[in-house]
């Protein structure tokens, strides 16, 4: 399995097998998206956010400058997907890719700072 950042093919991935998905996360403040060309079919949106916050070095919970409750959502489109226990399997339906964007969400004034 290959878990990087690279530029994506969607579609066609010579590194893909007939049982594994090519899915690309796209982060606005990286630079490239998360790229995944061996992902699981039976992986979770759960598991599959924890490796791509650990690939943007991102991680949810209070600002440790401000206090506010930072977290990451995934979006299929516009659609934000909010049941994280679907898999990757479940998007993809058919086909061999998944293409999603995160996206990250401040509350203001959740809690203190952690500083």
């Amino acid at each position: 399995m290959t878990t990087q950042m690279q530029p994506p093919d969607a579609e066609h991935s010579p590194n893909a097998k007939p049982d594994t998905l090519n899915v690309i996360v796209r982060y606005a403040a990286a630079p490239k998206p998360f790229h995944d060309t061996g992902a699981s079919r039976d992986e979770t949106l759960a598991a599959l956010k924890v490796r791509v916050l650990n690939t943007f070095g991102l991680s949810e919970g209070p600002s440790a400058l401000d206090g506010n409750a930072i977290t990451y959502k995934l979006y299929d489109g516009k659609t934000e997907l909010t049941d994280l226990t679907v898999t990757l399997g479940t998007l993809a339906e058919k086909g061999r890719a998944v293409e999603l964007k995160l996206s990250q969400h401040i509350q203001q004034g959740v809690g203190e700072p952690t500083s």
